[in-house]
């Protein structure tokens, strides 16, 4: 067998060598026990936004969780360690007691089952960096590629269930006084969401159109989709026909009914898309520039942006800023400083990782 490459970077950083591996490279090391407790790293907590809101699913917590795998240069094998771990998961698996570290002990029926194998995971809950405005009224421009859309179901949720009980209250108040109910004046958020594909990921596809009809999410533009690996993109309306049949079928399935009364809606062709021809939700901000300035500089809106750290904030900043030059007239330098303001004045908030 060959000896590795000895090169540190090569061999351990690009590798994700464990320890383990390389104990096994270099059979001839014996270190004492006590020596290879102290070289062998803590297991990390892994931190997950709430997906859930509590006006809506009450104390049941949810969480979108993307199961990890790649391949190194050298074609080696690799899994996220605790997304595979719950992706693994089976009802009567027995996953310990949930009492380890500062988490504690919590039920998860896996699968959606009655109760049956209840599964100990270990978890707690952190305070997170979002904040929904304190006028329920504010209208949120959210920006939430892959798992990024996590916080946002939670936020369009709590907001749906807000709105349905004070319509049920208006709707009292004015039945007792003999008038007629009050319309509602709030105005509604966007939600711009990117995935690869339409059959592939695209998270709570059946939920969003049940949301816009609460008014949460805009009727017309409240969920913007950008599929990367997808051709041709669906035009908004059939977007919006796609996520009626998702909602549609998913209701009859959730009543018994195993056949549809109307055929499923065509979706556009998958083709092979090349990276320069990708479509992601930076090109779908500017493509809705004009509702979208609409929305900052008119309706007083707060910007949400959740997902990776690596370039999509750095991307919906210069989006932003296009937006507010394209639409609202500004030069370059003013652009940018509509934008910083947004953020010094709290109206911009993100929730990034690597």
């Amino acid at each position: 067998m060959p000896l590795p490459s000895l090169h540190p970077y090569r061999y351990n950083q690009k590798e994700r060598r464990s320890l383990l591996e390389v104990l096994q490279d270099f059979s001839s090391a014996q270190p004492p026990l006590e020596r290879l407790l102290e070289a062998a790293p803590l297991l990390q907590p892994r931190q997950f936004s709430l997906a859930s809101a509590p006006a809506a699913h009450g104390s049941r917590a949810a969480v979108l969780v993307a199961v990890v795998a790649w391949k190194t240069p050298s074609n080696r094998p690799r899994k996220g360690l605790v997304t595979n771990w719950l992706a693994g998961l089976q009802q009567g698996s027995g996953a310990g007691d949930g009492t380890a570290g500062a988490g504690v002990g919590a039920d998860c029926f896996v699968g959606g089952g009655s109760g049956e194998g209840v599964v100990r995971v270990p978890v707690w809950v952190d305070r997170g960096a979002f904040r929904l405005p304190p006028d329920e009224s504010t209208p949120l421009l959210m920006v939430g590629p892959g798992t990024g859309v996590a916080p946002f179901r939670s936020f369009c949720w709590q907001r749906a269930a807000l709105r349905q009980l004070q319509q049920q209250q208006q709707g009292q108040i004015a039945a007792e006084a003999g008038a007629a109910p009050s319309s509602d004046s709030s105005s509604s958020g966007c939600l711009f969401f990117g995935c690869r594909s339409p059959d592939a990921d695209f998270y709570y596809e059946e939920e969003w159109w049940p949301i816009m009809q609460t008014g949460a999410l805009h009727q017309q533009h409240g969920l913007v989709a950008a599929f990367s690996r997808h051709s041709p993109q669906p035009t908004q309306p059939e977007l919006l026909q796609m996520l009626q049949r998702a909602a549609e079928t998913s209701q009859q399935q959730d009543s018994g009914q195993q056949e549809l009364q109307q055929q499923p809606l065509q979706q556009p062709t998958a083709a092979s898309v090349s990276s320069s021809s990708r479509v992601y939700v930076t090109h779908k901000l500017r493509e809705h520039g004009a509702a979208v300035w609409k929305l900052l500089s008119e309706q007083g809106g707060w910007v949400y942006v959740s997902g990776s750290a690596e370039k999509m904030p750095a991307g919906v900043v210069s989006a932003l800023e296009d937006v507010a030059a394209t639409h609202g007239g500004l030069s370059t330098e003013a652009a940018a400083k509509f934008v910083r303001q947004l953020e010094l004045t709290g109206r911009y908030h993100v929730e990034a990782w690597s």
